[in-house]
Order: structure tokens, then C-alpha cells, then sequence
């Protein structure tokens, strides 16, 4: 569809240098080749060159103490679990879920949230030899639990584990380059901790800027940009604020700290319920068209 469209994707090709001249955009890749645009889209994630190279290049990802372990299982013949379909278990040393992802229901996604040091490789990584059995019995000594014996037992016979640090940026940066020849969006621009906005508002970026550049074109590529960024800046701020509000919640804590979260988790749940009933209810599409 794209070839058809006439637009070409390239894979595994790194940028080295990025520079505004004149009326375009000037990128540099590690091959050596060098490639012109008028209009530059920075869509390479919190690790973004673009953001690195041209937009805000002190503005970097900080870890945010916590990383995700995550593995697949075949179940064991005899195990009974206890949930339909997926499970969020948590405790002082914070989070397991697992869930089904077979239609027969033979297998299960697992993960642990848990704080942990830094971490090396900001991407996350397969765990290899002796550090597989360092992470499994850091998750059994966290989770296991007589009254689930299955959480232990799914633990055990998970064979790999995938280890994935958690990093965001932080807020209120810059969203547009110096010259404005180029835009930084979905994660480059406003990665949050994962609580399910960060790939939501992801694709809201994408269908708010094709419309702002189909609107707002003739005007110029500046009028694009700011544009867009009035429109989406605010709402982006704040989802990051709540976002931040509830990973902070994901480390581990003492047990008055820990019971008192339990207690207050249904009246906090029916406090909000209007507003995440709002946000679930809200349709950017059909607000843009409105516009």
C-alpha cells in the first residue's frame, strides 16, 4: 500500500546528523548517505535522534526506577486459574499480571513490575545464563503466595525472561526545531510511565496532526506546527501529570503504606469513575470535525 502511494520505508538505517538549511531539512545517515525534506516528523520513540540531534538535545529520559520482567508459559496440565481471562495481582513489592493469549487457553503472558537499579540497556534485553535464575527467584521471592500456588508455579517454568527498564522524559519540553522545519510526536515528545495513556495518545497525535496539516497547509508549515501543538500540548500535559501520580505507586512500600492503599483503592476508584467514564467517552475524531 505504501510503494503504492508512493511512499518508501527503509529499515535498520541509523540518523547521525540532522540540520535545518534554508528550506529544508538535512539528514545524515551512518552509511553516508544524505537525504533533503521540507518537513521532518520525529515518530523514533523516547530514545528519539530526532530530539537528540535537532529539537532539545539536553532534554534526555531518566530512568524511573522500575523495570518490567517479562516471559510466556506453556500451563501445566492440572493447574486451575482462577481468572477468565487475565489477573492483576499486587503487594508491597508491587505487581504481577498474567494473562491468557491463546485462544485454547494452554498458555500465559506473565509479567512482573517491580523497582529494581538501573539498568544497562535502555531498550531491555532477553536475560541470558545465570541472571535468568536471579530474575526468577527475585519474582518468586516477590509473588509467590501459598493462597495462589499457580503465581509460583507459572514463575517456575518460565524458561525467559525479558527485562524492559521503564524511562520517561520529562515534561514540558520542546515540541517544535529551532527553524520549524520539523515536529516531534507520540513518544519522542511526551513519554510517560505506562499506565495505558502513552500508546492512546500516541495515535490521537497522529490522526491530530493529519489534520491540522490537511486544515492548516496553505497557511504554511509553521501555522501547522503551533497549530497543533495548541491544540494537543494541554491535554498531553495533563495525562502525563496522572500518569506520573500512579507510577509512583508502583514501588515497593512499607505495609502501613501498602494497607492504606488497599483501603482507600475502591473509594479512590469511585471518586474518579466520572472522569475516566469522560475520558473513555471522548471521541478526537469527531471533535476535530466539529472544529
Amino acid at each position: 500500500m505504501c510503494r503504492a502511494k508512493g511512499i518508501e520505508v527503509v529499515f535498520g538505517r541509523g540518523v547521525e546528523g540532522i540540520r535545518e538549511v534554508r528550506d529544508w531539512v538535512e539528514l545524515r545517515f551512518g552509511d553516508g548517505e544524505v537525504v533533503n525534506a521540507t518537513v521532518l516528523l520525529g515518530c523514533d520513540g523516547i530514545h528519539s535522534a530526532t530530539r537528540k540531534l535537532l529539537v532539545e538535545p539536553d532534554r534526555k529520559p531518566k530512568y524511573t526506577g522500575v523495570a518490567v520482567a517479562m516471559s510466556c508459559i506453556n500451563l501445566r496440565t492440572h493447574t486451575r486459574i482462577p481468572w477468565q481471562t487475565t489477573a492483576l495481582i499486587t503487594s508491597r513489592r508491587r505487581s504481577f499480571m498474567a494473562s491468557y493469549f491463546d485462544s485454547s487457553k494452554k498458555q500465559q503472558y506473565i509479567a512482573a513490575v517491580m523497582e529494581t537499579e538501573e539498568v544497562g540497556d535502555k531498550e531491555g534485553w532477553r536475560v541470558k545464563g545465570a541472571a535468568q535464575e536471579t530474575i526468577k527467584k527475585d519474582i518468586q521471592e516477590r509473588f509467590h503466595s501459598p493462597a495462589m500456588p499457580e503465581i509460583g508455579e507459572m514463575i517456575t517454568d518460565a524458561q525467559e525472561w525479558n527485562l524492559y527498564p521503564v524511562y520517561a522524559l520529562p515534561p514540558r519540553g520542546k515540541w517544535i526545531s529551532p527553524g520549524k522545519k520539523c515536529i516531534l510526536l507520540g513518544d519522542a515528545v511526551h513519554a510517560m510511565p505506562p499506565q495505558g495513556e502513552s500508546t492512546g495518545i500516541c495515535i490521537e497525535d497522529s490522526i491530530a496532526f493529519a489534520h491540522m496539516f490537511n486544515t492548516h497547509l496553505p497557511d504554511g508549515l509553521e501555522r501547522v506546527f503551533d497549530a497543533y501543538e495548541q491544540l494537543r500540548r494541554e491535554p498531553v500535559e495533563a495525562a502525563y501529570q496522572t500518569a506520573a501520580l500512579r507510577w509512583e505507586n508502583v514501588k515497593d512500600c512499607g505495609w502501613l503504606t501498602y494497607k492504606m492503599r488497599v483501603w482507600m483503592t475502591p473509594w479512590f476508584l469511585w471518586w474518579t469513575a466520572n472522569a475516566r467514564e469522560a475520558e473513555f467517552a471522548e471521541d478526537l475524531v469527531r471533535s476535530l470535525k466539529s472544529d
